[in-house]
């Protein structure tokens, strides 16, 4: 398992229903935030909108930096601490949404 994926599937245990387990986990961002960052700020913030509209739609929520964790039982957003390097070490704070997997 990828210390990311470690941190945060340990980091996610406290927000897991009886029963429910995490199957991947990984550091993300929506659609547009690295061209944002980077300066490339018509394209990234356009395709920032898009993607956290289209999220909106299926009552997800997402920021830059988050988790998303694939469980047995639904898709989570989490909020998480900004993680050193590449997801290397970080903390998950809370759930910012979640969707059933059968949705």
């Amino acid at each position: 398992m990828a210390r990311a994926e470690q941190w945060i599937t340990e980091g996610a245990a406290p927000f897991l229903e009886p029963g429910e387990e995490v199957l991947a986990a990984l550091v993300a961002a929506p659609r547009g935030y690295t061209q944002s960052v980077a300066g490339v700020r018509g394209v990234g913030n356009a395709q920032r909108k898009e993607a956290t509209d289209a999220a909106d739609q299926v009552g997800m929520r997402l920021e830059a930096p988050m988790a998303l964790a694939l469980t047995s039982k639904r898709l989570m957003a989490l909020a998480i601490s900004n993680p050193v390097g590449i997801g290397v070490s970080g903390k998950v704070n809370d759930v910012l949404s979640s969707v059933p997997i059968g949705e």
